[in-house]
């Protein structure tokens, strides 16, 4: 019986680090006292970011953006899911019903802005755009601004983001 509930805890303790916010990279990663400057955040599960943690004091963060990439079979799965709910939306007659279809487009809506952001990325650079490669764990991307105070001592500061489901690391 034991080894059964320490099995079940480890997966559970499994299951949710699996979701925690993870920081794969920071560009650029470092500013000067007294400068503005704007920052790209890559990694996984950053999506509901709350907040920007900045260890040391003097440096602020303010959330700018949020973007998502796809893989192209997923981009073809969200716009294939869209379809099927414009045809079920109009089909379908139940009030509730038919307001958790609008509740899941208005999720899909956001999912196809980011595929149009990236359409627009690849007509920019088409040569850039060919070289990348997708990758799960940077798939997710942050854009920060932060202001470095002009009496901060230059030096090391830990910069984390605070979501919904936890502290990045």
């Amino acid at each position: 019986m034991k080894h059964r509930l320490l099995l079940v805890w480890l997966a559970a303790a499994a299951a949710f680090a699996a979701d925690l916010p993870h920081i794969g990279y920071v560009f650029p990663a470092g500013g000067v006292p007294g400068s503005t400057l704007t920052v790209v955040v890559g990694g996984q599960f950053l999506k509901d970011t709350l907040a920007v943690h900045v260890s040391g004091g003097g440096v602020s963060a303010e959330i700018l953006d949020y973007s998502y990439e796809l893989d192209q079979r997923a981009r073809n799965r969200v716009k294939n899911e869209m379809e099927k709910m414009e045809a079920a939306l109009a089909e379908e007659s139940n009030a509730g019903v038919k307001e958790q279809i609008r509740y899941q487009m208005k999720q899909g809506e956001e999912m196809m802005g980011m595929i149009r952001k990236s359409v627009m990325e690849k007509r920019k650079d088409p040569e850039l755009f060919a070289k990348k490669q997708f990758n799960p764990q940077l798939a997710d991307t942050v854009t920060l601004r932060i202001t470095i105070d002009k009496a901060v001592e230059p030096g090391m500061h830990e910069l984390r983001l605070i979501t919904a489901s936890g502290l990045s690391n």
